[in-house]
């Protein structure tokens, strides 16, 4: 993972940029546990929220089958959250990782079809 925050947003971003699943899973869970630590250390609950929810997408991501409605919703409300912390620092990089990560659980939770299945870890 890049050194400096700004370096880890523009990592994040490009890396979702081709779509959620096209991140290897042990680059995914490198990122989680990144942005994890960082939202973590700030001691503000809106961004220790966020944190948490990466810590129950990470559980969900670990558990030896991928739900991927389960995923989904997770990513959905990572994806609000982050928004909102970006709109509440008018940071436009971080809204734009809220709107990737919303959009990312949103394809797959099938969109209103049948939940995804992503197999085994």
């Amino acid at each position: 993972m890049p050194d400096s925050p700004a370096a880890d947003l523009d990592a994040t971003l490009d890396a979702l940029k081709n779509g959620v699943t096209s991140l290897s899973p042990p680059a995914a869970l490198r990122s989680i546990d990144s942005w994890k630590a960082a939202l973590s250390e700030t001691g503000k609950p809106e961004l220790t929220a966020i944190a948490d929810g990466l810590a129950k997408l990470k559980a969900e991501l670990t558990s030896g089958r991928l739900n991927g409605a389960a995923i989904g919703h997770l990513l959905v409300q990572l994806g609000a959250q982050t928004s909102a912390a970006g709109q509440a620092a008018n940071h436009e990089k971080v809204t734009r990782l809220g709107g990737l990560l919303g959009r990312a659980g949103q394809s797959l939770t099938g969109g209103g079809g049948p939940p995804a299945d992503l197999g085994h870890a």
